[in-house]
């Protein structure tokens, strides 16, 4: 599973809060055009990288094998865009969702089918994180979006990492975050004060404008 990274930087140096605004609309526009043709996208070996979506898509396909897998985020925008690119890339059959405006008996259904199903390998929760629910027979967790909030990041690791997991295998967390941003200095703060004491560094690697870096308790 680890594997050695190429450690290039792409710098983008920002000079004023105006040009920050411009490059994030253009990132999201260009993140847009990807999840409009998923596929396309992730075939393309010169531009898939420079997308944060390819970027996380491309490691689960390379490096979780036949595991399971839970992906947080707190934004249904978020929320949205990797319902469609998962579905698309790996298939329905591979996907379960997990949202809190969903009718409890479909959320029910889409866990227990998640928990039972060797086919159903990922399950995308929303803001409300899987509440009430135990993954333990998942090994992966996927920050698609860091929470300001420590204990957040703590309960969605938990949501894991619970008795009866049978698994004598670490629990990796998967962590997309944007460089140079407030993103990159929570993910060093989470890592320097409590996932310090549960966590190290698998592996870590730079795209354009961002990392994904692997981790494990």
């Amino acid at each position: 599973f680890i594997k050695a990274f190429n450690k290039k930087v792409f710098p983008i140096e920002c000079g004023s809060s105006k040009e920050l605004r411009t490059r994030a609309r253009q990132w999201l526009q260009y993140e847009q055009l990807v999840c409009d043709d998923i596929v396309k996208a992730m075939d393309d070996e010169e531009n898939g990288p420079a997308s944060r979506i390819c970027a996380v898509l491309k490691c689960l396909d390379e490096s979780v094998g036949r595991h399971k897998v839970v992906l947080f985020t707190e934004y249904e925008a978020t929320w949205e865009a990797y319902r469609h690119c998962l579905e698309e890339y790996f298939g329905d059959e591979s996907v379960a969702l997990y949202s809190a405006d969903s009718p409890t008996e479909e959320r029910e259904r889409n866990v227990f089918r998640f928990q039972s199903d060797e086919f159903c390998q990922f399950l995308l929760a929303d803001s409300s994180g899987g509440e009430g629910h135990n993954f333990q027979m998942a090994d992966y967790a996927v920050h698609l979006d860091l929470p300001y909030d420590a204990a957040v990041l703590e309960q969605r690791i938990g949501r894991l990492d619970r008795l009866g997991r049978q698994s004598e295998e670490p629990i990796i967390s998967i962590v997309p975050y944007a460089t140079r941003t407030i993103e990159e200095d929570l993910f060093h703060i989470f890592f320097s004060i409590f996932l310090f004491k549960a966590l190290f560094r698998l592996n870590s690697k730079l795209y354009p404008g961002f990392a994904l870096t692997v981790v494990a308790v």
